[in-house]
């Protein structure tokens, strides 16, 4: 297995993009031949009700992560909650998941935001070049 630091995590909500954030995390992956990847986040209580509910409904979660620098582009799985440990003011949150396509998936997802937003034409265009280059920031 390799294992990797994460320094942010988004789950794609309903159309909306949930910030967690992370007190720590690590992303490993399980090379078990299948392409599974563990990501284990340890971040604040007030978002247990939140994966709590992903977990019982066993939801399937568009989920981006930073790995290692902060200037990479954010890396898209498709996970589910496997399980949540409670602390003292704290949550660590089991997700695991597979990769889903990097640049492209990425791309689209924030051309389809910004259109959202409004953006059209020549704004548009310089709204996707400097979010795409910004690695995944929000201007929200």
């Amino acid at each position: 297995m390799k294992t990797f630091k994460i320094l942010s995590l988004t789950i794609l909500n309903d159309g909306e993009r949930v910030s967690i954030p992370l007190i720590d995390g690590l992303i490993l992956n399980k090379e078990d031949g299948r392409g599974t990847w563990l990501i284990e986040a340890y971040t604040e209580r007030k978002y247990l009700p939140f994966f709590a509910e992903r977990e019982k409904q066993q939801t399937e979660l568009d989920t981006e992560v930073v790995i290692t620098y902060e200037n990479n582009d954010p890396a898209p799985l498709s996970t589910r909650v496997r399980g949540i440990r409670e602390f003292d003011g704290t949550i660590s949150v089991l997700l695991e998941g597979k990769m889903r396509s990097r640049r492209i998936a990425y791309a689209e997802k924030l051309l389809e935001e910004l259109v959202r937003e409004g953006y059209e034409g020549e704004q548009l265009i310089e709204a996707f070049k400097e979010r795409l280059n910004g690695k995944g920031r929000s201007a929200s």
